[in-house]
């Protein structure tokens, strides 16, 4: 029922409520402000501003419930002026035919889901997101029915390496998207690169995939806009393959999120795992 009541609202009155709610529940705020207060390095920042900060975050937060929520008009997808628009994709077509295949690492900014889901539209190159399941059987069905309705392929993490393997024996050019930004689910295989200041560990899958197959690799820039389902997204393409892609791309999302920080998911537990020395 509060579904079907998000999807009959306005979707600028639904991210009101809904943001309004999570607030006055004080929703993740002792996670968000703690992340917000001793890892944002800029010495410029100031703590007075992490309320005001927290409150955007969870704006955004809720901006990205009702998208996911509710269906996006045909007319906004590739729509620049008025909508979700996906620059330079001749670009990332021709590097991922030229290599056989794509790495597209992604991170938890903006829609990231949205503009992840929305791809394929764009693009007739077979597009695979790597995710992990959710333990609730019946809410990893929902999760993956939402995030594959647009022809974005679905493959359980344990499970990439065989379709990569296979796809590449076909001589299939694809994409392959990981969210790189999130905590790895083991101690092995960890790769550590400076991040907000900090140490952070990271999954090394991509280095393994990219060492393995020699793929292309691009990141996904994700601009949000002011109103909700409008947003510009780009392709990064400057990589040294040769050098560690792993902070490479650790400095691209931080240089996003110092210029917005209220559209990174501050929510989650990113700083967990310690260097063992």
């Amino acid at each position: 029922m509060l579904v079907s009541l998000i999807k009959l609202l306005p979707s600028k009155l639904a991210i009101r409520m809904i943001s309004r709610f999570l607030i006055i529940i004080g929703y993740r705020k002792s996670v968000i402000t703690k992340n917000l207060e001793k890892r944002f390095f800029n010495n410029n920042f100031e703590k007075s501003k992490v309320d005001s900060i927290y409150r955007q975050c969870i704006t955004n937060i809720a901006r990205i419930i009702v998208e996911s929520l509710c269906s996006i008009p045909t007319s906004l997808i590739q729509n620049k002026e008025n909508g979700i628009y996906y620059e330079n994709v001749t670009q990332l077509e021709k590097a991922c035919n030229s290599n056989n295949g794509l790495v597209l690492f992604v991170s938890h900014y903006g829609n990231w889901e949205l503009a992840c889901t929305l791809l394929p539209k764009v693009t007739d190159l077979p597009i695979y997101g790597v995710y992990k399941p959710l333990r609730n059987r019946f809410f990893n069905e929902k999760v993956k029915a939402i995030r594959s309705k647009h022809g974005l392929h679905l493959v359980p993490l344990n499970k990439i390496a065989r379709v990569i393997a296979t796809n590449k024996n076909k001589s299939i050019a694809a994409i392959y998207i990981l969210i790189a930004d999130q905590n790895p689910n083991t101690s092995n295989n960890i790769i550590w690169a400076n991040f907000m200041g900090i140490s952070t560990a990271y999954a090394n899958g991509a280095k393994k995939i990219i060492d393995k197959y020699n793929f292309g690799l691009a990141y996904m820039n994700i601009r949000p806009q002011k109103k909700p389902y409008h947003y510009s997204i780009t392709f990064d393409f400057d990589f040294d393959i040769d050098n560690d892609i792993t902070q490479q791309y650790s400095n691209k999302l931080q240089s996003q999120i110092i210029k917005k920080p209220q559209y990174w998911l501050w929510s989650h537990k990113r700083w967990k795992r310690k260097v063992h020395k």
